[in-house]
């Protein structure tokens, strides 16, 4: 009886104990580290080139903490270099949930020398490991976490260019650079860096190879940086020590701040002196600065400065012009002007107001000094070549109504009544052609090859571009472009950053009224503007507002205007909203879906209501 007793009490025992293990209480806190990853060997470590698929180091890590009933772990390996902000994680995570992962002295030494830690061969670096045991539970937990570090020495070529080695700029772990005497037409072996897919600047590289480089501006002393994050070498004229600056006799150099791309437009060195593009050098006082229209310059505005020395706001200007009788018109200024550029009286070089560059074109501005400041020429090439005038003449009608020129950027226009529905013909082109050519989706559509005009019935001018091969419509009342009317008629219209037709890229339309985008009208107080994601509309991110004419004055705002039409705009969407004075942008944590197509549609009815001014964005496919 009594063994009876015992075996009883030692069942209930029994499961109670599995009862209690069975429902551990979640605990959201972080626990104390019982992973203890581990470094084999724990270092210093130099790798061995001589053995580059030897097993270098390994990291091992025990069973993280069991978080409770329900919960499971996934295992995070993470790798960091003490002084640089990257952090790496392998692709293939399945290998870290058996809690190991080793290197072979090939693949730690190429991991820290190349991207993304970009570390100097032959110098010890701090690796800190990381492992994070991530929870999935009913409730968010915050993970255990376990770190080593080791020092490693990896090895490899050292950055360097013909021999010369290059050397941290600062604090910046992406920049490096070396000051060398250069020659014209001299060979450059670029070594210790990977530059397969970098922007190689075409003034002063040729490139002969993956890591091959002619240097073609005159001889002299440069200072070239390689710039990791932004994969290009930038290049600098050198005078002894500092950066050379433009002499009396020609010589030295010429600086650009305002629009040009730093190396392309997403990084415009805008008007920050310091971050000046150095122009090449040509010889003779002459010198350029290249880039491709949409990718180093604006397309619609060029707004660039040059500057005689670096890091300074005085700019090139005649000498016998002072600052306080500066004028744009100043007959003095006539050699510094031409058909295609003009220079204000601050300084800065536009685009003639009836010239635009054109998207894949490549561009050369040549600064000539050669005659010495009293007579600075300013001029440019298109594709080699000075850029060709449009012709008088384009064989182009609508409806009959022919097409006259508009300015030197290949823009033709018509101005004529077209109803609601009706075919549009255009004449002096087949339709075979036609069909390479971008036409409005909002305005007109084909029906069985025929071209239909879908907004309300007006007066509209029609603008054919030769360049980009595009026909683009506008509303108008008169002779003017129109604008909306207190009875909700004329027209609204769009500028900002996000979009652009026939594309974002060849024409974004930015904060530039002369890019305003026309919406087209289907019926009575309905504007409606229809955008392609990736193709005229900017997937990621987008800033533009709703306004009453071409121009940057009165617009839908949140709140009504008072001193404009005394409108304001809300919408329901769920992809954007109406920001403060009216900004369109994307709700934060949207998107919009690649390849689809959205209607953005204004309704003017509510205001004979007196209600707001709604916007509806729809994806219609």
């Amino acid at each position: 009886m009594k063994k009876l007793v015992q075996c009883l009490i030692m069942i209930m025992l029994l499961f109670a104990g599995c009862k209690k293990e069975e429902n551990i209480t979640l605990d959201p806190t972080r626990p104390t580290d019982q992973m203890y990853l581990t470094a084999t060997p724990a270092g210093p470590i130099t790798l061995d080139q001589e053995q580059p698929d030897a097993e270098a180091v390994k990291f091992t890590w025990a069973q993280a903490t069991n978080r409770g009933t329900g919960t499971s772990i996934t295992y995070r390996f993470q790798l960091s270099v003490q002084g640089k902000s990257a952090v790496w994680e392998p692709s293939d995570n399945n290998a870290v949930q058996q809690r190991d992962v080793s290197f072979t002295h090939a693949e730690l030494s190429k991991l820290l020398t190349g991207t993304p830690f970009n570390t100097t061969a032959g110098e010890p670096a701090i690796i800190e490991a990381k492992v994070v045991a991530e929870v999935t539970a009913s409730i968010q937990m915050q993970p255990e976490i376990s770190t080593v570090s080791v020092t490693v020495t990896p090895y490899g070529e050292p950055k360097n260019i013909n021999g010369e080695r290059l050397t941290l700029v600062g604090d910046n772990e992406d920049l490096y650079s070396v000051d060398m005497d250069l020659t014209q037409n001299q060979t450059l072996t670029v070594g210790g860096m990977d530059i397969s897919d970098w922007w190689i600047d075409p003034d002063f590289f040729e490139k002969i190879s993956a890591s091959t480089l002619k240097f073609l501006p005159i001889a002299g002393k440069y200072r070239i940086l390689a710039d990791f994050e932004r994969k290009y070498f930038k290049v600098q004229v050198m005078r002894g020590s500092t950066l050379a600056s433009l002499q009396e006799d020609g010589s030295g150099a010429i600086w650009a701040i305002g629009g040009v791309g730093d190396p392309t437009i997403t990084d415009l060195v805008d008007w920050r002196p310091i971050e000046a593009v150095c122009l090449a050098p040509m010889g003779n006082g002459r010198y350029k600065l290249s880039g491709v229209g949409g990718q180093r310059f604006r397309i619609n505005e060029l707004g660039i400065k040059f500057l005689p020395e670096h890091n300074s706001w005085r700019a090139i200007r005649r000498p016998d012009i002072e600052e306080s009788d500066l004028n744009a018109a100043d007959p003095r200024y006539a050699p510094f002007n031409n058909d295609f550029i003009w220079v204000d009286g601050g300084d800065n070089a536009h685009l003639n107001n009836e010239w635009r560059l054109v998207s894949g074109n490549t561009y050369t501005f040549i600064i000539d000094v050669s005659d010495g400041w009293q007579n600075i020429k300013i001029s440019i090439e298109e594709n080699g070549t000075s850029p060709t005038v449009p012709p008088e003449n384009f064989p182009v009608t609508i409806n009959g109504t022919p097409m006259t020129k508009v300015g030197l950027s290949g823009n033709y226009k018509a101005e004529l009544e077209i109803q609601q529905n009706h075919p549009v013909v255009i004449g002096g082109i087949e339709l075979e052609e036609l069909a390479d050519w971008w036409i409005d989706p909002d305005y007109i559509v084909f029906n069985e090859n025929i071209p239909t005009f879908l907004p309300v019935s007006g007066k509209y001018r029609v603008t054919a571009n030769i360049h980009m091969k595009y026909f683009k419509v506008e509303a108008m009342i008169g002779n003017d472009l129109a604008t909306l009317q207190l009875d909700g008629s004329g027209a609204i219209w769009v500028i900002g950053e996000g979009l652009g037709k026939p594309s974002i890229v060849k024409n974004p339309v930015g904060w530039v009224p002369e890019n305003a985008l026309c919406m087209a009208s289907p019926g009575y107080g309905l504007y409606r503007i229809t955008l392609k994601t990736g193709e005229t509309l900017n997937a990621d991110e987008i800033d533009f507002k709703f306004f009453y004419q071409p121009r940057l004055e009165c617009g839908f705002k949140d709140v009504p205007d008072q001193d404009c039409l005394n409108y304001g705009i809300s919408t329901t969407s769920t992809l954007v909203q109406i920001a403060q004075d009216g900004y369109v942008r994307l709700i934060e944590g949207q998107r919009f879906e690649a390849n689809a197509t959205y209607t953005f549609t204004i309704d003017l009815t509510p205001i004979l209501e007196m209600r707001p001014v709604t916007l509806t964005v729809d994806k219609i496919n």
